[in-house]
């Protein structure tokens, strides 16, 4: 994902931490964008009905800033390798490139790559993914009640 700003945090990501159960009892990890959490969480108890459990907070930064910020990083209620997939697909029928930015816990990379291409591949002509290697990390305090808290607790104003 390229940006034209020059804000010195224009790389940084605010997201909702949660986890998924699904019918199994089978739970795992994801990372949405606060952005879309509402509609993705909709989606996924309506739709595909899935039960999401306690999302907190937590903000995607590349990781050499991770690197770089390690000391203040380690003061966090919690620090995850996080990796920035993003894939871009071109449609040629319609003309459009469709554009998909997903964070995927660094361990389970291998396996939604591999998702994201078969899925998208049979039904585009041209297909590319980018992966970025960064951390999401609390935006609470390491020990603190606040990371406790439902994520609309912290837009409420």
């Amino acid at each position: 994902m390229k940006s034209t700003t020059k804000e010195k945090d224009h790389h940084r990501q605010l997201l909702a931490h949660c986890q998924v159960r699904n019918a199994a009892g089978q739970i795992s990890e994801r990372f949405v964008d606060h952005s879309e959490y509402s509609l993705w969480r909709f989606l996924l108890e309506e739709k595909h009905h899935l039960n999401v459990l306690g999302q907190q907070a937590c903000v995607w930064v590349p990781e050499e800033q991770h690197r770089r910020n390690e000391n203040l990083f380690s003061h966090t209620a919690y620090r995850q390798s996080v990796s920035r997939v993003i894939h871009q697909c071109f449609d040629e029928p319609n003309g459009v490139t469709e554009h998909r930015v997903r964070y995927v816990p660094t361990r389970e990379l291998d396996d939604v790559a591999a998702i994201l291409e078969a899925h998208f591949v049979k039904q585009h002509d041209y297909s590319v993914l980018d992966i970025e290697a960064g951390a999401a990390i609390s935006t609470a305090p390491a020990g603190s009640w606040f990371k406790e808290r439902p994520i609309a607790a912290y837009c409420a104003a």
